[in-house]
C-alpha cells in the first residue's frame, strides 16, 4: 500500500540542488517561488521514516511503484481542460542519432532536447515510454500548460525562450527524481 508523505524545507533544498544541475527549463524554475509550494512523495506506507528524507539514497520505493503512480498522475494532468503538457529534460542534443528513430515527441531549445506529452498522449504505454527515455540524472519534469489562444507545441521544432518561460510560469507540478531515481518528489503550488 502506498501513501503520500509531505516534506518541508529539506525537500526544497534537494529540489534546488537538482534543478541547478539541469538545463534552461531548470534554471528558470530555480528563479520561481519554490518556497511557496509544497513537496510530497508517493511511497510505501511502511517506508522507514529514517530514510524518507535521504532523497539521494535508494531502497525506499521501487521503480515499478513509481512508474505506476507517475503514469496515472501524468495522465490525470493531461486530460484536464486546456492545453496541458508534461515536459521532461533529457541528456540528448539536437542531431543525436537516437532522435531519428524516436517515437516520443520532442522539441529543442538551443542545444537542448526536451520530451513532451500533451492531451493526445494519455495512453499509459506512451507515458511510460516517454518518461523512460527522458530519464536523466537527475530526472526533471514539469506538468504545465499554455494559454488556449497559443498554438500547440510542434514536435521536432525549436521552442523559443518566451514559450519556455510560459511553461515555467504556468507550472503546476515539478517532478524530481529521488531515492536514486527509484522514486520522485512532486512539488506543487500551494
Amino acid at each position: 500500500m502506498l501513501k503520500d508523505f509531505k516534506f518541508g524545507s529539506e525537500a526544497i533544498t534537494y529540489i534546488r540542488s537538482c534543478l541547478s544541475e539541469g538545463d534552461t527549463l531548470s534554471k528558470y524554475l530555480l528563479d520561481s517561488a519554490l518556497g511557496r509550494g509544497q513537496v510530497k512523495a508517493h511511497l510505501p506506507a511502511d517506508a522507514d521514516p529514517g530514510y524518507i528524507k535521504r532523497f539521494r539514497w535508494g531502497g525506499v520505493t521501487t521503480r515499478n511503484n513509481t512508474r505506476q503512480f507517475l503514469t496515472t498522475f501524468i495522465s490525470a494532468h493531461l486530460i484536464k481542460k486546456g492545453k496541458q503538457y508534461a515536459v521532461f529534460e533529457t541528456l540528448y542534443r539536437p542531431g543525436d542519432i537516437c532522435l531519428l528513430s524516436s517515437k516520443e515527441h520532442f522539441f529543442t531549445h538551443k542545444l537542448e532536447v526536451y520530451y513532451f506529452l500533451n492531451s493526445h498522449d494519455i495512453d499509459s504505454d506512451i507515458i511510460v515510454s516517454t518518461v523512460r527515455f527522458a530519464r536523466s540524472y537527475p530526472f526533471i519534469g514539469v506538468l504545465t500548460s499554455i494559454p488556449e489562444e497559443e498554438s500547440d507545441i510542434q514536435a521536432e521544432h525549436e521552442l523559443p525562450i518566451d514559450k519556455l518561460k510560459k511553461f515555467v510560469a504556468r507550472t503546476e507540478y515539478i517532478l524530481i527524481g529521488a531515492y536514486d531515481n527509484e522514486g520522485v518528489l512532486i512539488w506543487s503550488k500551494n
